[in-house]
């Protein structure tokens, strides 16, 4: 469960999807939607508050095989990594739900 000032709504997100919403999440409900990582966002008037992502391990984790890449490979993934954990990035994918959310709202209450 999460707890906070000023917000309106409250989704959990894992794989990038919303998964859950509402200050508490049923991970048993939820878990075939889970990958290995939930985090919490905090929407209000004032914009959103991210939490820090928390690993989830049920014991069933698969082990890692690293794959075989060439070094250009191995930056260009480097790259796109370093890029998505940007501020600019994360902001942009919640600004692009938040746009799609409302949307489908104002659709649903033209029906």
């Amino acid at each position: 469960s999460i707890e906070g000032k000023n917000y309106n709504r409250v989704q959990w997100i894992s794989n990038g999807k919303i998964i859950a919403e509402g200050e508490k999440i049923d991970l048993i409900a939820a878990s075939q939607n889970i990958g290995c990582y939930v985090r919490a966002q905090l929407l209000g008037k004032g914009g959103i508050c991210l939490t820090q992502a928390f690993v989830l391990d049920d014991g069933n984790m698969h082990e890692v095989t690293l794959r075989n890449i060439t070094p250009q490979q191995r930056k260009i993934e480097c790259a796109e990594d370093k890029f998505k954990s940007t501020r600019f990035y994360v902001l942009g994918q919640e600004i692009s739900r938040e746009t799609a959310y409302r949307k489908r709202r104002r659709q649903e209450k033209k029906k």
